[in-house]
Order: C-alpha cells, then structure tokens, then sequence
C-alpha cells in the first residue's frame, strides 16, 4: 500500500522479480473473503518460472496498458497479438479451467495532448473491440478443452483395458508355471510386470491432467465432471487506474475481484472432513527442505491426524489445486515460495547491474540502500577481486547464454545458505523436475540451462 493510500507508480526496485506472494488478504467488504494472492511478474525473462505455480482453481487478474512507452496507443489487434493471447494460451495449456479477469491499466493517464475524455473515449472503444476478440479466442480454447477431455478419457479407458488383459495372462502364466506346464506359453507371450507398470504410469498421468481439465481433485470424482471452461470473469475489460488518481477505480476494481471470487464454480463446495487439518499439518511442519517424496509426506503427515480418518492424498491434491502447496508427479513442496526463492536471481531481469549495485553500496559514500542489489549474489561485496571476477564470468555466462555454471549456485541469493553442495544438487534436481532447468552431459560435467 503506497504512504498516500491512492494508487501510484511502483519504485524500479520495489517490482515484482519472477513472483511475490501475498498471503492472508482480506477485501474491504469482502465478508469474511481470503485471497492468496500471486503476482506473476510480467516481463518476458521470467515466463519460464511462471508454470508451476499456476492453480488451477485461480482468478487471474491479466493487466495490460492501453499505450506504449512513447505514449502512442496500441490498437485492439496489437494488444490481442503482443499480450493477452499469449497470456490466454498459456493459461489453457496449464489451468483450461481458470476464470480471467482482463484489466486495463492508466485510465486516468491520457497522453500527451489529449484530454482525459478523448483519452477515455478511445481507450474504451479499444476495450470493447478487445472483449469480442476475447469471446472468440475463449470459444476456439474451449473447444480445444473439450476435445482433448474426451481424448484423455478414451485413452485412459484404452489403457485401463489393455492393463486388465495384462494382468489376466500373467496370472494365466503364473499358474502354468505352478503347475509346472507351459500350456499358456503362447497366451501370455511378450507381457512383463515391467510393461504394465509402464501402462499405470501412463494411466495415472492421463488422470492427472483429466483432473486439472475438470478441476476436481478427489479419485474417481472427475469420471463424468464437464470440462470447466475458461471464461472472461465478469464478461468486459476493467479500467483503472494504476499509476496516479484517487484510487477509485482500484476501489471498483476490489469490488469485482470479490464478486468474481464469489462466482467461482467450486466457491461452495464442501470439503472432506481432515482435508483442513491435513492442510494446517503440512503449512506447519518443519520440513527442512524444499522438496519432499510423496510418499514420505503421507506418512508424516498421516502421523498428524491420529484419531482421525484421512485421505491424504486427496487432500494433498486438493490444496494444490488452491495454490497452498505444490503436487508435481510424487513429489510434494510444502511451500511454494521455498521454490520461488531459489528461480529469483536465475531469472532476476538484470543480475550483472545488481553485482555493480553489491559494490557501489558497500563503499563509505553510499546512498541509501538498494533492495534489488541482494536479489542475485547478496555477498559479492565481501568477495576478493579474483573471485568477484570469477563469479561475474558466471554470471555474464548466465546471461548471455543461459547457462549455469558449476560453483555459481553457492554464491547466488538461497542457495548459499544450503549445508553443502550435495544439498544445492538436490535443489538443482527440484528445479529440473520442475522444468525449470535442463540438464546435458558436456564431456566428463553436467551443464544445466
């Protein structure tokens, strides 16, 4: 919240880098409402951290501005073409069952020469053109959802019934071979556990994605459940005004957020009984790492709810769903913002200007402090001269060619606080699960990107 409790311009080094989270924030007039909020910075070098963090039981609040930065104004075909499709298609390939809110920016900001009712006049129309193009796109993603929903279904089924058969001739073979005759030799010729262990997996992948198409988180549950489209929540483009004003429109804004949030479709949706004291366990337990085997959180956290009978699992699942923790394959990350903290200063948008930063702060005559100078390598000051050239070098590398060199990690901002190299290999390993990074053999060392 800005000194003047009016919307104003954000400090360079007060923006978002990759992601910041707000937890806990309750709307005037929101009645009881609770959000968790994530703010996905904006700016192209941080899209790659953005996909693991989209929920797909979200509100998404897209926010685009109605001008360039020379002040001309962009035309509804170049805001659908340079923004928001780009945002729409990659929030259907990874929550097709998100509610977007679209957001216009700088309402009260007109240009250079122009009033604020010619301004407005023109912004408005822009919107309006950019709400049918909208309508259009969302059909054309829907349609896509829906199509891809009855695919996975009709393989998942494919799947389910080549299992059975599997199963059935190695029971066939086992009891052949317990009888000590090789009459089944030919029936279950070619099937092994190892190819129908192979099938499951495949079959639960496809469940996986058929759960976050229909938005439901509980087994079985999703069997006949619709595809849960994509809509443009509340139908129209938002103006408001973000940089200076009396903060009305962010006023009005609020006042949608919480009526959207209320039109959610799983908004009144009842829980299983411990799916909450599941949640409360895992946010306060001390995990001690990022990442943890499924398996592994079950079973602490199934020592947690003694006396009560629960699907872990299922609430597990359900609470990722929500944004409360991270579900990736068999691996459980407790708190999201543990990852967050590691992808900033691999993404951060300008990291060798933040070492410059590191070194004019440290001097007598400094001015104030910097905050974005700790994003990246917050001891580079402390450094001798040999190793602050080395750790540049690294740094350039990073980018210039998108790699990340062995021995960076151990100075960059969260990582230098791991025990040992083994433990930073195993946040390295995280990230790679992830898609965050990518990992290649380069003669006898690994190369990660």
């Amino acid at each position: 919240r800005s000194e003047s409790g009016t919307t104003e311009a954000i400090p360079l080094d007060e923006r978002t880098i990759a992601i910041d989270v707000l937890r806990n924030w309750k709307v005037k007039g929101g009645r009881g409402l609770v959000f968790e909020v994530w703010d996905l910075g904006g700016q192209a070098q941080y899209y790659t951290s953005h996909s693991p963090y989209f929920s797909p039981r979200s509100l998404v609040l897209l926010v685009v501005r109605p001008t360039a930065e020379d002040g001309q104004y962009y035309t509804a075909g170049q805001l659908m073409e340079d923004f928001v499709l780009m945002w729409l298609r990659m929030l259907h390939a990874h929550v097709p069952s998100c509610r977007v809110l679209l957001v216009c920016s700088r309402w009260c900001s007109p240009p250079e020469g122009e009033t604020l009712e010619q301004h407005q006049a023109h912004v408005s129309k822009m919107c309006a053109e950019v709400e049918k193009a909208v309508a259009v796109e969302l059909e054309d993603l829907n349609q896509q959802t829906q199509t891809e929903l009855e695919n996975l279904r009709g393989q998942v089924v494919q799947l389910a019934d080549s299992i059975a058969v599997g199963d059935e001739r190695i029971r066939e073979m086992q009891q052949h071979a317990g009888r000590g005759t090789d009459e089944g030799g030919g029936h279950g010729k070619g099937v092994a556990p190892q190819d129908l262990e192979h099938l499951r997996t495949l079959a639960s992948q496809l469940q996986k994605r058929v759960r976050v198409v229909t938005s439901k988180s509980a087994a079985g549950s999703e069997r006949d459940a619709p595809a849960v489209t994509m809509e443009l929540a509340d139908g129209r483009v938002h103006c408001v005004e973000c940089v200076g004003g009396d903060g009305s429109s962010a006023g009005e804004l609020r006042r949608v957020l919480v009526k959207c949030a209320r039109a959610l479709p799983f908004m009144r949706e009842s829980i299983p009984k411990g799916y909450t004291t599941v949640k409360d366990a895992c946010l306060a337990h001390e995990w001690g790492r990022v990442a943890v085997p499924m398996e592994e959180a079950v079973e602490v956290l199934r020592g947690q709810c003694e006396g009560q009978t629960v699907d872990v699992h299922g609430a597990l699942g359900f609470w990722s769903l929500l944004g409360f923790m991270l579900v990736h394959d068999d691996w459980l990350l407790p708190r999201p913002t543990d990852m967050i903290d590691l992808v900033r200063p691999l993404v951060h948008h300008d990291p060798l200007a933040a070492l410059d930063k590191t070194l004019a702060r440290a001097r007598p005559s400094a001015a104030a402090q910097d905050a974005s100078a700790d994003w990246v390598v917050p001891g580079f000051a402390e450094l001798g001269k040999e190793a602050q050239t080395e750790v540049r070098g690294m740094v350039e590398r990073l980018v210039d060619d998108n790699v990340l060199c062995e021995g960076l990690h151990a100075h960059l901002r969260g990582w230098k606080d791991a025990r040992d190299d083994a433990e930073r290999n195993a946040l390295l390993g995280v990230l790679e699960r992830f898609g965050l990074v990518v990992v290649h053999d380069v003669g006898a060392q690994e190369q990660r990107e």
